[in-house]
């Protein structure tokens, strides 16, 4: 079972069948995941809404995660609680860093399309490198989505999907 956690320091972490999974992020990663959170919340449309950690994303059978950024309707704003169900979340976001590798990267990327989750997005801080993964249910993809762009520093990611953003992952340092 997965669940996200708060430890005594009040850092966010998630665990895997009870045991700590994740420490808290080091500057670098919350720089960067802030940086993309900026670029995306100047494009989002009133509709949707950008999300920065804080809310878990409901997989089911007992997986909830807390990824750096989401992108949900804004109607699944509205409730309360700290959970958004995954049939709510466009994107789903994980920023990877010296302090944050992500070990249950693969895990993850599983379970958020075995969610049905259109998006899993992946900035890789260190390597300055965005990895746009989509087609969530497609049967030939074992690992839960389609890696369909492997943008690099300096190249631009342009997409309409699900609003217009173009992101150059060389300037989310």
């Amino acid at each position: 079972m997965t669940m996200p956690v708060f430890t005594p320091h009040r850092t966010q972490g998630w665990t895997i069948d009870g045991a700590l999974a994740t420490a808290p992020p080091a500057i670098s990663h919350r720089r960067a995941s802030h940086r993309l959170e900026t670029v995306l919340r100047k494009a989002c449309p009133p509709d949707l809404a950008v999300l920065a950690v804080g809310l878990g994303v409901d997989c089911g059978d007992g997986r909830t995660y807390v990824p750096d950024l989401m992108v949900t309707r804004t109607e699944a704003m509205e409730g309360e609680g700290d959970v958004v169900h995954a049939a709510d979340v466009l994107v789903v976001i994980e920023v990877m860093s010296l302090s944050n590798p992500l070990p249950g990267l693969v895990l993850r990327r599983h379970d958020y399309g075995a969610a049905g989750i259109a998006q899993f997005w992946i900035l890789d801080s260190r390597s300055h490198t965005l990895t746009v993964h989509t087609d969530p249910l497609a049967a030939a993809h074992a690992d839960g989505y389609r890696t369909t762009s492997v943008v690099n520093p300096g190249a631009v990611f342009t997409t309409d999907d699900p609003f217009s953003v173009s992101i150059d992952p060389g300037l989310i340092r």
